[in-house]
């Protein structure tokens, strides 16, 4: 290729590099409410209260939602599900553990999916939400519920 040639093709490129790079910045930029008024967490919240009394909380987080792309590529940054989680120990037994999680979350307005033990579902904030208990080999809980967001959710995971 001549050398004029190639200082044609470093102009073109000069002239869109920049512009690669103004779309990059441009997709990384936050978009809409994910959580309006925080309606979201505000019903999240309650199921914490489900954790029995007596257990050992050893975390327990509310995470709203952030701003993220699961890949680090520009097309799919979004936000990120809103989250509440709690794990617990306890001497209950799993059948008390669950019995006991279960009329709670049934008293918060929670209706168990008849497909699966363990796992909720509610409509509230104009969203679905789902909550889920789950034991782990040690004896240890996690009782965890989230919410998408209401707007641009994070994609490519």
């Amino acid at each position: 290729m001549p050398l004029r040639s190639w200082a044609n093709a470093g102009v073109l490129l000069a002239g869109v590099l920049p512009l690669a790079c103004a779309c990059s910045a441009v997709s990384q930029l936050t978009a809409g409410d994910p959580d309006p008024g925080h309606r979201a967490m505000s019903a999240l919240a309650p199921v914490l209260s489900a954790v029995p009394a007596g257990a050992v909380v050893s975390q327990e987080a509310r995470v709203d939602s952030r701003w993220d792309s699961c890949d680090g590529q520009s097309s799919t940054y979004g936000w990120d599900p809103i989250t509440v989680q709690a794990m617990f120990m306890t001497g209950e037994t799993d059948d008390q553990v669950t019995a006991h999680v279960s009329a709670v979350m049934s008293r918060l307005g929670w209706t168990a999916a008849p497909e699966t033990e363990g796992i909720w579902h509610r409509l509230a904030a104009g969203r679905h939400l789902t909550a889920t208990l789950q034991s782990d080999p040690t004896g240890g809980w996690t009782l965890f519920a989230t919410a998408p967001p209401a707007a641009d959710p994070v994609s490519g995971c």
